[in-house]
């Protein structure tokens, strides 16, 4: 928004428009998860770019609460991701980023190597650890 970018910001909660305008963003309140409210949404924001965030982590979690937020947030990576990607598909959008999180089991590479693709970077696949 500082270089004079329009972005039009999503939220589950309409409890949390008022911040999330405070920083100059324009907001919808939308169901990730039903795909006619998200092809809607993407639509009438015409994006060339949409960058994915879809969380339901926040706030301080007790013991029991980070399994509720870990399974819902696993729903909005996985159907959440699904109708985002179709209604941009849908738009003709030709960027698209997505923030995410893995900690593959067993997973101990050296530093800088990655299990998934980054910018710059041919390799799709991790290599094996060297002992």
């Amino acid at each position: 928004m500082a270089r004079g970018h329009e972005v039009v910001g999503t939220t589950r909660s309409a409890g949390k428009i008022g911040a999330l305008r405070a920083l100059g963003a324009q907001l919808v309140v939308v169901d990730v998860l039903d795909p006619e409210a998200v092809a809607d949404a993407v639509a009438k924001a015409e994006p060339e770019v949409v960058v994915h965030q879809l969380t339901a982590i926040g706030g301080r979690p007790t013991f029991r609460g980070v399994k509720r937020m870990a399974a819902a947030t696993n729903r909005l990576r996985t159907e959440g991701t699904d109708h985002l990607l179709a209604a941009a598909y849908a738009v003709g959008v030709r960027t698209f980023v997505a923030q995410s999180n893995a900690t593959p089991s067993g997973w101990n590479g050296p530093a800088g190597r990655s299990p998934t693709r980054t910018a710059g970077s041919s390799r799709t696949r991790p290599r094996t650890p060297s002992r």
